[in-house]
């Protein structure tokens, strides 16, 4: 089995210390740099307990592909919390996850109907399932399609490796792969059923059936639960 990126050791976000030299689990190497003679350090994303705890949850739950957003509250400089995660209505496959954006209009609306700020939404991420945590090309492409002024994407899988990146539009184009600073703690059973009924009520599976094309399937016709339960037990925290 391979050694899990995310570390249990890590100490609590509201702790103000830093994780131990190498307990981040990078996904990449950072050291201040002197530029111009002043000292500047690189982005730090961490996020909160149960932020984490939902997205590894669906991670586990869904058996293929799946993607979603977050909520992000930018602190001093250049420090980055995410706060909050969650799925909208997506059709998935082993290979992709493909949002309904007419879904992502509509919370966009009801966040600013709700006197909620529309542009905290600054976090995408989506699971690998089983394979490795990396940006695919089609990754990418959409990583560059974001019309904002900064983004954080984190691509995760059951093994709990991660990787994670910010990029930055204005103004100029700038992309850095980033350390994610996270606590690893047992999320709740009602986190935990809130997760597969958000899957069964918003993602729809794309399958390929021989000779007949695809077929879209919602994950509330699945043995969702059954399934995901025993992937939890041998995959979850």
């Amino acid at each position: 089995m391979r050694k899990p990126v995310f570390s249990r050791s890590w100490p609590q976000l509201d702790s103000g210390k830093r994780a131990p030299e190498g307990a981040e689990g990078r996904a990449g190497s950072f050291n201040p740099a002197v530029i111009d003679g002043s000292l500047y350090s690189p982005p730090e994303v961490r996020i909160q307990p149960a932020a984490i705890q939902k997205i590894l949850a669906y991670a586990d739950f869904c058996p293929v592909e799946i993607n979603g957003f977050g909520i992000v509250k930018r602190l001093e400089g250049n420090k980055f919390l995410i706060t909050d995660a969650f799925i909208l209505p997506q059709t998935v496959s082993s290979i992709s996850a493909d949002m309904d954006d007419l879904a992502y209009n509509r919370f966009i609306v009801e966040l600013v109907q709700n006197g909620l700020d529309p542009y905290a939404c600054k976090l995408q991420w989506h699971s690998h399932v089983d394979a490795p945590a990396f940006f695919s090309p089609k990754d990418l492409r959409t990583i560059r399609g974001y019309l904002t002024d900064f983004m954080i994407s984190l691509v995760v899988n059951r093994w709990r490796e991660y990787q994670c990146r910010i990029d930055v539009y204005k103004p100029f184009p700038l992309s850095l792969d980033v350390p994610v600073l996270a606590v690893l703690s047992e999320a709740s059973q009602e986190v935990l059923d809130g997760c597969i009924e958000d899957i069964r009520a918003k993602v729809k599976r794309r399958r390929r059936i021989p000779f007949l094309g695809e077929e879209v399937v919602p994950e509330s016709d699945r043995r969702t639960d059954a399934v995901s339960r025993a992937d939890a037990e041998r995959f979850g925290p």
